[in-house]
């Protein structure tokens, strides 16, 4: 069982995004993707270690949302840990790096059970990409900028 930071009430405008996702559980409207390319010779297990840390700088990273008492509430989880996922994906082709990002956006997320911020490294022969997503429901556009700042200072100081 996870051990809770924290709980928080929903805003109006969380409690609007998430009835449209009960809703409508296919729906891919609520969901922040962003593909990063990365150097060839990027030091992917460094890169995963500063993704696994941002969660202690960022705690809404470890929430999941659940009924507590009759209300839903967005649950800050201590052990929650972002998703990171690499998949090795042989010569670089267009097409290939389309279809992976196809079936990375096609998995939906159980905003009980999943992690809502899940990331995934793209290897190919001499190419490389992150792409990260996460639900509005926890971060919006404005907030991305921030994280990623992070995330370089994180990585800058692990070098």
């Amino acid at each position: 069982m996870s051990r809770i930071e924290n709980v928080y009430g929903l805003t109006p405008a969380q409690e609007g995004i998430w009835a449209q996702c009960y809703q409508n559980k296919k729906t891919n409207a609520y969901r922040l993707g962003y593909l990063f390319a990365l150097d060839e010779n990027a030091p992917v297990g460094l890169l995963r270690q500063a993704l696994e840390l941002l969660p202690a700088r960022h705690p809404v990273l470890k929430t999941a949302f659940a009924a507590v008492k009759g209300s839903l509430k967005q649950v800050i989880l201590a052990d929650r840990a972002p998703e990171i996922a690499a998949r090795e994906l042989g010569d670089y082709t267009p097409e290939k790096l389309d279809e992976a990002l196809r079936e990375a956006r096609g998995r939906g997320f159980d905003l009980q059970k999943d992690p809502l911020f899940r990331c995934t490294f793209f290897l190919f022969g001499d190419r490389r990409f992150l792409f990260v997503e996460t639900h509005h429901l926890i971060v919006d556009g404005w907030c991305m900028p921030v994280l990623f700042e992070d995330l370089l200072s994180v990585f800058a100081a692990l070098e």
